[in-house]
């Protein structure tokens, strides 16, 4: 079996446990009145420590990949000539675009804080408007640049693809930043950590993700730290997944499916 696909089987292996419990520390781990953590909820004593052993397991497993950076012009290290990359690819773009559809539709919302009267919802409908739209622009405009980056991984028989502009690929970073500058923004208003840290890791990690996958664009990819951080991300990405709202589940998966498509198209071997 391919290095490409044990780190496939073990990323999404390790995420969909990582969901389980998830799903769990949410139902059974904060108070129904006050969104409070429970003190010693099992799921949410095991995820943190879950998602650390597994991300170490990842990078190890990661490590065999090349440390060698790719010269060639993006896309003539990847190659869609199997299904299941490219569907990865345009399947993410697509829940990505469908996310930023449903956060242009949304019309504001609220959030709990709590003070010493206890907890009170405040109201940010105008910000939220706000925030959903920019959000929702910039998931479309992230979809369509990265769909057209997948697109242009297929390459006819006897045909090289054609080369693209860098830009295509960092136009993502720049959105996916603004994006988890505005989430923080949002999410710091919760003083429960525990209810928002794996949207915010997940999002880091999606980034810096981007990030390496754009440097193939301008001839300097690494596929070992392409490796790492797609594992990373579809281990983070799955849980943050469990979270809600839609738009934001459907944002993570997307996202992850992306990595793993490019991922899966690199068509650098392991090193010796």
């Amino acid at each position: 079996m391919r290095a490409s696909l044990r780190v496939f089987i073990l990323s999404l292996s390790g995420g969909a446990a990582a969901l389980v419990l998830r799903l769990l520390q949410n139902r059974t781990g904060f108070e129904a009145d006050t969104a409070l953590p429970i003190p010693g909820n099992l799921p949410g004593l095991l995820l943190p420590l879950f998602l650390v052993g597994m991300g170490v397991v990842l990078v190890l497993f990661c490590r065999s990949f090349s440390r060698q950076r790719v010269t060639s012009a993006f896309p003539a290290a990847f190659s869609a000539g199997e299904p299941l990359p490219l569907s990865l690819a345009v399947g993410g773009a697509f829940l990505m675009a469908l996310s930023g559809i449903i956060d242009l539709l949304c019309r504001g919302g609220s959030v709990v804080a709590m003070t010493s009267q206890g907890p009170v919802r405040l109201s940010f409908s105008s910000l939220s408007a706000a925030s959903s739209a920019v959000m929702g622009g910039l998931s479309i405009l992230c979809a369509a640049c990265l769909f057209l980056a997948a697109v242009a991984c297929r390459s006819k028989p006897g045909r090289e693809a054609s080369p693209i502009s860098p830009l295509v690929l960092l136009v993502p970073v720049l959105c996916l930043v603004v994006r988890l500058v505005m989430v923080y923004r949002i999410d710091s208003v919760n003083p429960v950590l525990s209810a928002y840290y794996v949207g915010l890791l997940s999002l880091v990690m999606l980034t810096i993700g981007f990030f390496r996958l754009s440097a193939f664009g301008f001839q300097a990819g690494q596929p070992r730290l392409l490796a790492i951080f797609t594992a990373l991300s579809v281990l983070l990405a799955l849980p943050a997944a469990g979270d809600g709202p839609l738009s934001s589940s459907l944002f993570h998966l997307g996202s992850a499916g992306i990595l793993l498509g490019f991922f899966l198209m690199l068509q650098e071997e392991p090193a010796a």
